[in-house]
Order: C-alpha cells, then sequence, then structure tokens
C-alpha cells in the first residue's frame, strides 16, 4: 500500500479521540489506554485497506490486478481523473488496467519555422509508419459497412447517425469475448474469416486511423467493464489491452458510483460532446459485463468558408421549412452523378474529406441507402479511392467537372439508436439469446447481449468538422434453461392495449370470431 493511502487510513481517525489519548499522557493510568488506541488505530488501518484494495480474487488464473502491467497505470497512482467537461470523472481506484496511446509527431504546421523541411518529414514518417501495415494489408470492411448501414439507418426518416468504425470495433470486441456460433455469427457479420484474422485487422485499422497531432484527431477508445464480484478470465482480458487498447475497470453493477465512472469515461473519449446521451447511460445490478467503444474526429476544412459570403435561406425539412444560416462557395471541382443522387466531396487538412450527397427529387435519404448504388459509391474503389484522392483520379464513373457553387447549413445534429433489434439483420442472433448465446471465453457464468445503444453527433461550420460516437454494449445473466410452455388463443380471451407508461388504453374480450 502506498504511504498516502495509509495516511488516508489513519486520517480515518477522529481528532477528538487523538486529542483524548493525547491527554491521557498527563494521568497517572496511561498504560492503561495504550493497548486500547493501539487496537482502535489497528482496526482503522484495516478497514482502510479493505476499502482501497483492489479486488482481484476472482479474475481467473490472474495474480495481480493489473491485466497487461506493461500499459497498464496502477490505480494507486492517482485517485481521481477529471474529463474535459469538469462534469465527470473517472475513478481510477476502479482501472484494473488503462491503455497508453502512442505518441504523435506533432503537424509540421506547429512548426515555429513553416518552412523547416525536417519537420515536414517527420510528421510524414510518422503518419506513414503507423500506415504501412494497413495499406500492406487492407482490412475489407466494404461487406460489413454494406449492409450495416442499411440495417441500422435504412428505415428511419428522423435525424440518424452511425459511426461504421466504432460500431465494428464494439462487435469485434464482442467476438472476443464470444464462443461458438455466437462468435461464428459475428464474424461472418464483420466479413472475417477467423478470430486471428479480426484481432489483426482490428489493430490495424485502429492504429491507421489514430490521428492527435495537434491540428487533427481521429481517437478511438475502447474499454471494458467488470462486476467486482463476478469471475473472468484473464486471456480475453490481455487480449482486448493489446490489439484493442481496451482499458478495463471493475466495480459493483447498479451503483451510483460505478455509473458516473462509466459515464465520465465515455465523456472524457468524446470530448464532452454527448453528454445529453450519456447521461443515461448506466449498468443494471443484473449486468454481467459491458463493452463500450468510443470515436472522436475533428479536423479543418482545407479550405474554410467565408463567413462573410453566409446567407439566410430555406431548409425543407419532413417537418416543414426552416430558415437557416448557410454557408457557400464557389470554386473548380466535380460533382459525381448516379442514377439516385449528386455527391460533392470537401477535403479536410491532412485528415480526409467530407462527402455530401443528395437524392434524387422525391426520394428520401433513407431510400437512397437502401439501394446498392449508395453502397458502391461510398464504397468505390476501397483503399484505391483514398489514392485517388491524391491522384485525382476518380474512383465514380461518373464525373461532371465545372466552377462548383456549394452552399451548405451549418449544422449540429445527433441521435441515439438502439442497435439491439437490427442485430439479427446482421446474422448476429445468438449473442442476443438468452439460451443460445455462448460468452465462455470471457466468463463461465451464463451471459447474454441484453443492450447495444450507439450515440452519435455531428457539428459541422465555417472552420470544420467534429464528430463523436460511442456504442454501449451491456451483457446479462441468463437464467437456467425454460420449460416449453404453448399459449395458443383458441378460445375467448382478453386483450389490453397500455401506453407509454403502461396505463390501459383499451381492454377488451373477445367472445366469438367471425
Amino acid at each position: 500500500m502506498k504511504r498516502e493511502k495509509l495516511q488516508d487510513a489513519v486520517g480515518m481517525i477522529g481528532d477528538d479521540l487523538i486529542e483524548e489519548a493525547a491527554n491521557y499522557k498527563k494521568k497517572r493510568n496511561i498504560f492503561r489506554w495504550i493497548p486500547a488506541v493501539a487496537i482502535l488505530l489497528c482496526i482503522s488501518i484495516l478497514m482502510g485497506v479493505v476499502a482501497l484494495r483492489p479486488k482481484e480474487e476472482n479474475l481467473k488464473d490472474s495474480p495481480t490486478p493489473e491485466i497487461v502491467p506493461e500499459i497498464a497505470d496502477e490505480a494507486e497512482d492517482v485517485n481521481i481523473e477529471y474529463s474535459m467537461t469538469d462534469e465527470h470523472y473517472y475513478s481510477l481506484d476502479y482501472c484494473l488496467s488503462k491503455a497508453t496511446y502512442p505518441e504523435r509527431v506533432l503537424n509540421y504546421s506547429l512548426n515555429a519555422d513553416l518552412n523547416d523541411q525536417n519537420a515536414y518529414e517527420k510528421w510524414r514518417e510518422d503518419v506513414s509508419s503507423y500506415r504501412t501495415a494497413y495499406d500492406s494489408n487492407t482490412p475489407d470492411l466494404s461487406k460489413f459497412i454494406k449492409s450495416s448501414t442499411k440495417a441500422f439507418l435504412g428505415d428511419t426518416e428522423d435525424n440518424a447517425i452511425y459511426s461504421p468504425v466504432n460500431v465494428y470495433m464494439a462487435l469485434a470486441m464482442l467476438a472476443e469475448t464470444s464462443g461458438g456460433e455466437s462468435r461464428t455469427q459475428i464474424l461472418e457479420a464483420l466479413g472475417s474469416d477467423g478470430i486471428e484474422s479480426l484481432r489483426s485487422d482490428a489493430n490495424a485499422i485502429w492504429n491507421a486511423l489514430y490521428t492527435d497531432d495537434g491540428t487533427a484527431k481521429t481517437i478511438l477508445a475502447n474499454s471494458l467493464w467488470l462486476r467486482e464480484e463476478g469471475e473472468y478470465k484473464r486471456e480475453p482480458l490481455e487480449i482486448l489491452a493489446e490489439k484493442y487498447y481496451a482499458s478495463t475497470f471493475r466495480g459493483r453493477m447498479g451503483s451510483k458510483e460505478y455509473d458516473e465512472v462509466l459515464r465520465g469515461w465515455l465523456n472524457e473519449q468524446t470530448d464532452g460532446m454527448l453528454t445529453d446521451q450519456v447521461k443515461g447511460i448506466g449498468m443494471p445490478e443484473e449486468t454481467v459485463l459491458a463493452l463500450a467503444s468510443t470515436i472522436l474526429f475533428n479536423a479543418k476544412w482545407a479550405d474554410e468558408f467565408n463567413p462573410e459570403r453566409n446567407s439566410e435561406r430555406v431548409f425543407h425539412g419532413t417537418d416543414g421549412k426552416v430558415t437557416t444560416e448557410f454557408m457557400n462557395e464557389s470554386r473548380n471541382g466535380s460533382v459525381s452523378v448516379g442514377d439516385n443522387f449528386t455527391a460533392y466531396k470537401k477535403y479536410f487538412t491532412e485528415n480526409g474529406h467530407m462527402t455530401f450527397i443528395l437524392p434524387k427529387e422525391g426520394m428520401t435519404p433513407a431510400e437512397l441507402i437502401a439501394t446498392d448504388e449508395f453502397a458502391e459509391y461510398i464504397l468505390c474503389g476501397g483503399r484505391e479511392s483514398y489514392m485517388s484522392d491524391m491522384t485525382d483520379k476518380p474512383c465514380w464513373d461518373s464525373e461532371r467537372h465545372a466552377i462548383i457553387n456549394f452552399s451548405m447549413p451549418k449544422f449540429d445534429v445527433s441521435s441515439q439508436l438502439d442497435l439491439t433489434k437490427d442485430l439479427g439483420k446482421l446474422g448476429i442472433t445468438d449473442i442476443t439469446d438468452e439460451i443460445k448465446a455462448d460468452m465462455s471465453p470471457i466468463t463461465d457464468a451464463g451471459a447474454f447481449l441484453d443492450t447495444m445503444v450507439h450515440g452519435a453527433r455531428v457539428t459541422v461550420d465555417e472552420k470544420g468538422c467534429k464528430a463523436a460516437a460511442f456504442t454501449m454494449m451491456l451483457c446479462g445473466a441468463t437464467s437456467a434453461p425454460l420449460d416449453e410452455i404453448n399459449f395458443v388463443l383458441d378460445r375467448p380471451f382478453v386483450f389490453v392495449i397500455g401506453g407509454y407508461d403502461g396505463l390501459p388504453l383499451f381492454i377488451g374480450t373477445v367472445n366469438n370470431l367471425d
């Protein structure tokens, strides 16, 4: 135990007791009270030890709380770490292992001498080094992106945001904690031919995308949340830490304190962008374990909009017309044209681009997303599409070059999607089935995926774009196999239609059928 914690434990003794003990030194019966004070001191210190020491006896084959010592910060080193919002925090007292992210070379544009070629070369070498593995064996996410985008966005007419990379990482971690047919279905949905291949792909994607050079950010973060009384196997925890840079936490499910730790972690990793969505996130008492994955993106336009050219225009939404502020620019460029859309691409400084896709007249965004043409366009060329950005070689056959007068509204949109019910559209069914689910790789206690929630937000203005997303998966405990019950309405019955709060709206009886 560290000295500070020992002092904290001793500090649990009240000042009145210390003063009383001191006064006894002046009395003749001092020797009668020394044992009593010593006993009180020992009890207080032992209470501090019990309260502060991590619970490690339930980690199978794990002699220490650190899952992977080389990437872990011991919980004793820091007590509280505040988030960027100052409204939440996460306590490292709950942390068994805390992932350490790689350091990136500062962008050359931050160098005092902008003409310093060495600064540019150093930055470029750093960028190239962590993309080499990805470029040499680019994981194919096309199947997953195509199917999951249709599954999660194809049926909604509301504002909806989905991060394929974020959900891919979350499901990859779920595959690590699953076995049997449960794992097989997840691997097939992700387009992976095996768990080893998935680990390699996920790690390559994480490192290729990770950017934090002072001017742009693409930061992925993962975490595993265990309950304090559960038993868990060491191997998957080590794999999640090593391959997915996942931090591991442990605490009492259903407690306010543990939920605050979770919300604090989510808010810190997403730079406080999703506080509205995160404040409703929690881990019920029956939760066996939880997995969380986040992504934070921030980049500036290569060519910023001039605020002096902004204008008021009408946006024709599905809920009606609204007058709002539009940003405007005119420049030589090109648009991609399809049978069902027109698309324009605007670039960020050293960090990709944002493509704006307008459905043809009379077609909704959801209807466009459901077409194969949409998937073909957003996936055109795979890695070659990235290379086409560097060589001006279009990956889409139909391009129209002209002076593009581009107008778009400044916007700040967010959404929260329950993905649990839509996993079946990807062929992932067993892991959400209380009887069929197999999570034996991480725990022998029966568990299944009970809830999968995806929250996201994107803001766009004259300077650039900032976006964040999280995927939260809660795994509940399975019950014993259930008996089969035949429930057949082949005689008179009663029905009740309830409102959102359970208040009965209609009650009826069916005695006869025509």
